[in-house]
């Protein structure tokens, strides 16, 4: 018999990984990773996720939305044309 399920969990409220990531003491890997609170505490949360469902799960993996950059011309940052 095959089985299969999907779950999604979704982080909303990424204000409160800031202090997450103080009270875990990471803040030199949030250094490492260019002060992305997501990228610092996310080992954390799937080795959360992993004891917590333990033999329950059997892949668990994750996907981050891309970061989208924005090219502004150079007048638009000085206040000149």
């Amino acid at each position: 018999m095959i089985r299969t399920s999907d779950y999604v969990f979704q982080l909303c409220e990424l204000l409160k990984l800031q202090s997450c990531c103080k009270k875990l003491d990471l803040l030199s890997e949030l250094m490492d990773h260019s002060r992305n609170y997501v990228l610092t505490a996310l080992p954390f949360i799937l080795s959360l996720l992993q004891r917590g469902l333990g033999q329950r799960v059997r892949l668990l993996t994750h996907s981050l939305t891309p970061e989208v950059s924005i090219l502004l011309p150079v007048g638009l940052l000085t206040g000149t044309d």
